[in-house]
């Protein structure tokens, strides 16, 4: 990205015209996980205002305050090619959350994951689940994480029971102690 961004400041557009498709080329040979963008969400529309921001496929967005999730979510748009999204320490307000999926938050995703953020209130969690199963845009999802969410053996008999888990190559529900071993 700093090489990117000199390049930016020697020759303005040269990036975009000339090595734009080939980094992105290059890139998606990389697993995502490797790729991954951490930011704050306060600094989603810097960094989307960055020359390298068209690359960003995966981003991992922490909150240490206020903001619930939607609120975050209309600033999300100057990553068009985003396909992995990380929510990190965020408060979970369910209507705005519900509402936010339905306007599409998660459509075009194939990877969406929650980390330390509290989803213990049955309901809410299927909710999401239902959202999920229920969005076209969420068709192409093939991984979903709920990361330290202090969910339990119920939740995750729930989302076993979805009709997308059959197509999931990859569920993350560690750091959940609640579960126990039946989960």
């Amino acid at each position: 990205c700093a090489a990117i961004e000199r390049m930016e400041e020697e020759a303005p557009g040269m990036f975009g015209e000339r090595y734009l498709d080939y980094t992105r080329g290059q890139l998606e040979r990389w697993a995502w996980r490797a790729r991954t963008v951490s930011c704050d969400f306060r600094e989603i529309e810097e960094l989307g205002g960055a020359v390298w921001a068209p690359l960003v496929t995966s981003l991992k967005i922490g909150s240490y305050g206020a903001p619930a999730i939607p609120e975050v979510a209309g600033r999300l748009e100057v990553f068009p090619a985003l396909e992995h999204l990380t929510f990190f320490n965020f408060g979970m307000k369910q209507k705005p959350m519900f509402e936010a999926m339905d306007g599409g938050l998660f459509d075009g995703m194939k990877s969406v994951a929650f980390d330390r953020i509290v989803l213990n209130n049955f309901h809410t969690f299927t909710g999401i689940l239902e959202r999920l199963s229920a969005r076209e845009g969420s068709s192409g999802l093939t991984e979903i994480g709920f990361r330290d969410c202090q969910i339990k053996s119920a939740h995750v008999a729930a989302l076993c029971a979805t009709p997308f888990a059959p197509r999931l190559r990859a569920i993350d529900v560690s750091e959940n102690t609640n579960m126990k071993t039946a989960g």
